[in-house]
């Protein structure tokens, strides 16, 4: 109930609080006295009464704004929740509420609970549930079905079993919203679920590797080059090491006199260091490349295994990873595709065993 009124800059009211006791308060008075003026300052602060260009009338002249707040008491802790859902703060019956609405000259206007700003939709919500106007043409709380249930039940003391009740059915009517969706898409579902098992028993029945196509691509390069290889290997150990006047050869003779220039000037040390350092580079090259060279072999048995393993991997990478990203691993794209297929799978596998959960969840609700 409304238990204070406080008015000021509205219309012909400078400042007026007015105090309700329980019970009946009747205003009396002659006609222009305002007593209709207070009846508007109350539907203006519940929002009954619409802001802007209406609103900015009712300011007192020559104000900046006018102002309106309400003190009302909660009865019952039903009704409470029911507000604080509204108003969307925690409310108990033990402690009142403070409404408040500035219109401005402008046509500008605000509105708070409890020092918390609120919408105007918010308030005229609230205002239904804390104030019943009778009165030709206005709005009246009790003619609504819904207000006159929720009043039969704060009455019975049915809150709780009530708030039991909605929660049930909000259960209820969720679980009939997803069987009635499963349902329907139930086709689809296990079209979806057959291509993605397909789709995954492929990709697991190759046996993909990270860092493999990068590899098998750089070993079918080697095998399909191999004779060129071989030859090109034999020639460029010719001229370092194998051959006639080779460069190792050549190179140990500039050696050699490089050890008599610095008998005769120690200032050229660095420079035939630099030529001993120049042989053994070149003398590590020729091992590394004779060991290369007799690992390197001709195998058209092997060439065609890692020929096929390609056909294999870019098989696999043109369906399910088209659209990785240049220089990154297609391998990995391709399996972290399978990892999102699998995801997906489960899920509609999930969805299968629901119908079966869901049937049990209804009737038990």
């Amino acid at each position: 109930m409304l238990r204070e009124l406080h008015i000021s800059n509205l219309a012909i009211i400078e400042n007026i609080d007015i105090e309700l006791s329980a019970g009946l308060n009747v205003f009396t008075g002659q006609t222009g006295a305002g007593k209709s003026l207070i009846l508007g300052a109350l539907e203006l602060l519940l929002g009954l009464r619409g802001g802007g260009e209406d609103a900015a009338l009712l300011v007192r002249p020559g104000c900046r704004e006018a102002r309106v707040s309400g003190l009302f008491e909660i009865a019952g802790n039903d009704r409470a929740e029911r507000l604080g859902r509204v108003l969307d703060q925690p409310l108990t019956a033990d402690e009142p509420i403070l409404i408040t609405r500035r219109v401005s000259a402008a046509g500008r206007s605000s509105v708070s609970v409890n020092g918390l700003p609120a919408t105007a939709g918010m308030l005229r919500e609230a205002g239904q549930m804390l104030v019943d106007i009778h009165g030709q043409h206005d709005q009246q709380f009790l003619l609504r079905p819904a207000n006159q249930l929720a009043i039969l039940d704060a009455f019975a003391g049915a809150g709780a079993t009530r708030r039991r009740f909605a929660e049930t059915l909000g259960e209820l009517r969720q679980s009939q919203r997803r069987l009635a969706e499963l349902r329907q898409s139930e086709e689809k579902r296990l079209d979806s679920l057959e291509l993605y098992r397909f789709q995954i028993d492929e990709i697991d029945s190759v046996a993909l590797r990270p860092g493999e196509y990068d590899e098998a691509r750089a070993r079918y390069n080697v095998l399909r080059n191999a004779s060129h290889l071989q030859a090109l290997s034999a020639q460029t150990l010719d001229g370092l090491s194998d051959g006639d006047d080779t460069v190792l050869e050549r190179l140990g003779a500039l050696q050699r006199c490089g050890q008599e220039l610095v008998r005769m000037d120690a200032g050229l040390a660095d420079f035939a260091a630099q030529l001993a350092q120049a042989g053994e580079l070149l003398g590590d090259a020729a091992r590394a490349l004779e060991r290369y060279q007799d690992a390197v072999e001709a195998d058209p048995s092997q060439l065609d295994q890692v020929e096929q393993r390609l056909d294999v991997l870019n098989k696999m990478i043109h369906k399910y990873a088209r659209s990785a990203e240049p220089g990154s691993d297609p391998v990995e794209a391709v399996l972290e595709f399978r990892r999102q297929v699998g995801i997906k799978a489960r899920q509609l596998e999930a969805d299968a065993q629901a119908l079966g959960a869901l049937d049990a969840r209804i009737a038990k609700a």
